[in-house]
């Protein structure tokens, strides 16, 4: 177990065992994924839970992957306009504007500079609605909260061989 037992609930974030957890997943990613390899691949995380952002780059940095997380749709664009993805992971529920709001915004700006950015729904909402919202909002893919880290390595890397195949767009 990460967290000492006998800590105190303040002191219990993830942030605060970011060290113990690194060596944890650096370990786990090495013997699950020493076959895939992210490299090269730039991921802009979008989810206001910072926790979340920090476990996702954590894992996908030990993949390989070059990693810029953001809190909100605001901030996802200035990071998207100052050096743009590969592939965004965004939450739908965010403050402000939602995670679908943040994907079509892109894909507008990305048409124009002939880039586009594949894109990884987060999202506790599953419905079969919500899954037709996800597509239609430029979202390739979704994942489902609690999100299995395997799974995320997993699927990054389905969907970049599928681009790079041309089976995708």
């Amino acid at each position: 177990m990460l967290l000492n037992p006998e800590q105190d609930q303040s002191s219990r974030s993830f942030t605060s065992v970011f060290p113990k957890a690194r060596t944890v997943v650096s370990e786990a990613i090495y013997l699950h994924f020493n076959h895939q390899s992210l490299s090269n691949c730039r991921i802009l995380v979008v989810d206001n839970h910072i926790d979340t952002c920090d476990l996702f780059a954590l894992v996908l940095e030990e993949a390989g992957a070059e990693v810029a997380i953001a809190a909100s749709c605001e901030k996802a664009l200035t990071q998207i306009q100052k050096n743009p993805p590969d592939i965004i992971i965004s939450e739908i529920e965010l403050p402000g504007e939602s995670g679908l709001t943040l994907v079509r915004k892109v894909r507008e700006l990305m048409a124009e500079l002939g880039q586009m950015p594949l894109a990884l729904a987060v999202t506790s909402y599953v419905e079969r609605e919500d899954q037709s919202e996800i597509s239609s909002a430029g979202f390739h893919r979704y994942l489902s909260k609690p999100v299995d880290i395997y799974e995320l390595v997993d699927v990054v890397s389905e969907l970049l061989e599928q681009k790079q195949n041309n089976q995708l767009f």
